[in-house]
């Protein structure tokens, strides 16, 4: 039996691709570039408060999140049957271990689809625009291939170019603004990636020798002598033909 280590979080390389892609939007902000949490919707304001503070010198100036800003949150990751081939069933070598007793071993990788919302917060229409008018020529017919390093988790894979399909923009701003704020308006754009998830790494322990117990049928005693040795020396055994080898094969 071999040893299976788990892999590390490996949907964190896929939150960070989308988040890094949402930060080059072209969108005016005082900080000069977008800022983007992590986050659903519902907490991604309190996230952003939290960020802020952490880097502001006086937390009075984050009483107020600063608008637009962006919030990324991974919505569902289901099984892609259309990619899986019969690959995924065999393992496939990553070779030695780093004392050379264990080869290295995985399942090919699972092919899934990872949803992802993504949420603009903005002030005014302008932004959403602006946004609106920026996606489409990042994906060339409804795609963009953006590359991801899995060298952190696969030694075979390293970098590959992960497609990111457009799934559309859809305007979720408030209807009316709240008593005494103004209103926040909201864009959300959701992509799907087809994505691979990669089985744990199995250890399996290299046999450098094999022990043969060869039983004498005529005098029942374990000989503790290896195969060549008894084959080298088989006028020794006129029974040799009728003795059972528990271990390995024949020579």
């Amino acid at each position: 039996m071999g040893t299976v280590v788990d892999r590390v979080d490996q949907l964190y390389l896929y939150d960070n691709a989308v988040c890094e892609w949402v930060e080059r939007a072209p969108l005016q902000t005082t900080a000069g570039k977008l800022e983007v949490v992590f986050a659903t919707p519902d907490v991604a304001f309190a996230t952003m408060r939290s960020v802020l503070e952490d880097v502001a010198i006086d937390s009075a100036s984050t009483s107020r999140v600063p608008l637009p800003f962006a919030s990324v949150s991974r919505t569902d990751v289901t099984f892609d049957p259309a990619r899986f081939t019969g690959n995924q069933n065999y393992w496939r070598k990553l070779g030695l271990s780093a004392d050379g007793n264990s080869v290295r071993r995985s399942k090919h990788p699972r092919p899934v689809k990872i949803k992802y919302a993504i949420e603009v917060w903005a002030a005014n229409r302008d932004t959403l625009n602006r946004w609106q008018a920026w996606t489409p020529g990042e994906f060339a017919s409804h795609e963009m291939l953006r590359e991801i390093d899995f060298s952190s988790i696969d030694a075979v894979w390293k970098k590959k170019a992960i497609p990111f399909i457009d799934e559309g923009v859809v305007d979720t701003s408030q209807l009316e603004a709240e008593d005494g704020q103004n209103r926040i308006l909201r864009a959300t754009q959701s992509i799907t990636l087809n994505a691979w998830l990669f089985s744990g790494i199995e250890y399996v322990p290299i046999v450098r020798k094999i022990q043969i117990d060869l039983h004498d049928v005529v005098y029942p005693a374990v000989l503790g002598v290896d195969a060549e040795t008894v084959w080298a020396n088989a006028d020794e055994y006129p029974l040799l033909d009728k003795i059972f080898v528990s271990k390995g094969a024949t020579p």
